[in-house]
């Protein structure tokens, strides 16, 4: 499976120690560093820590759900790609967080080429924005 092109750090806001570890291992094996936060004040800190190239957001996590982190990531960092994760996750939930201005959503089952192409899709994207804006 191919890796990604450069080292890259994510910020993933999960109370789930079984999620969290199940990306975590996928995504070191392309290079990618996972800080995670299990409540949106860890999630403000670990910000402020930055920078991270995407933001993995629960779809329920520790004192809030993925809109509560959303509002907080457009307000503070805007150009963060967001991917919402949802362990049961179909057509109305893919089209709620699209509506909300997430980048993606990635149901279960998880796997690896799958969360790594949302992954790059998401940077990619993000980059192409910041040069249309410079131009």
């Amino acid at each position: 499976m191919p890796k990604m092109r450069d080292s890259r750090k994510v910020l993933l806001l999960s109370s789930d120690e079984r999620e969290t570890a199940i990306f975590r291992e996928m995504l070191s094996r392309h290079t990618v560093q996972i800080a995670n936060a299990r409540n949106l004040p860890e999630m403000l800190r670990l910000l402020g820590d930055g920078p991270y190239d995407a933001f993995f957001c629960d779809w329920h996590f520790e004192g809030g759900t993925w809109r509560d982190a959303l509002g907080e990531i457009r307000s503070c960092a805007p150009q963060l790609p967001t991917i919402v994760v949802c362990p049961v996750g179909g057509e109305c939930e893919w089209l709620e967080v699209l509506e909300a201005g997430a980048f993606d959503l990635l149901a279960t089952p998880w796997r690896e080429l799958s969360v790594v192409a949302v992954l790059e899709h998401a940077l990619d994207s993000r980059d192409a924005r910041a040069m249309g804006s410079v131009a």
